[in-house]
């Protein structure tokens, strides 16, 4: 596993490098997002051949999907993200990439760090592959099937065993 690891830049003790602090990431917008998942895929996936709860399960799709891009820290569609510093490293990798065309960055890599910035950048869907896909399905149809013990009882935990190892290859792992 390739696993993007920024721990060499954090904690620097020497004053002519700077370190990361007071990151923080804000997504501006999902105009352009598209569902790697669309509704006839999951059920194809989960065997359902009616149509009462497609409601229902686009939103599921939809909280799968979004617990795969807070498990990756990669966006899987095309949003705009905005992120602060008040100090960032040269050569960051930032979460939720991959960054579409932007010249400050190298794929998910911000080239060139500084103080105080403030960046503002959009992700594209070229991440997104069959296993991702699959992942994203199994995690839905989980949902799907225990949704009525998930509105008794909160505190269950509502991620199915196979998610994260179908994930982990392709997660990015930033701090913080």
């Amino acid at each position: 596993m390739d696993y993007y690891k920024n721990a060499d830049k954090l904690c620097h003790d020497y004053p002519r490098y700077r370190r990361l602090r007071g990151i923080s990431y804000k997504i501006v917008s999902e105009a352009d997002f598209v569902e790697p998942v669309t509704v006839e895929e999951f059920k194809q996936y989960a065997y359902i051949d009616f149509a009462t709860d497609d409601t229902l399960i686009e939103q599921i799709i939809k909280q799968a999907r979004q617990q795969a891009e807070t498990y990756l820290q990669k966006s899987l569609g095309v949003k705009t993200i905005q992120m602060a510093a008040l100090e960032c490293p040269d050569n960051f990798h930032v979460a939720h990439g991959p960054v579409a065309t932007d010249a400050r960055f190298a794929g998910d890599i911000l080239k060139e760090g500084g103080f105080e910035l403030s960046i503002t950048y959009e992700t594209d869907a070229s991440f997104v592959n069959e296993d991702i896909k699959f992942a994203i399905m199994g995690q839905a149809f989980y949902i799907y099937q225990n949704r009525d013990r998930f509105k008794q009882d909160s505190s269950i935990v509502n991620v199915h065993d196979g998610f994260k190892e179908k994930l982990a290859p392709y997660r990015n792992v930033t701090w913080p």
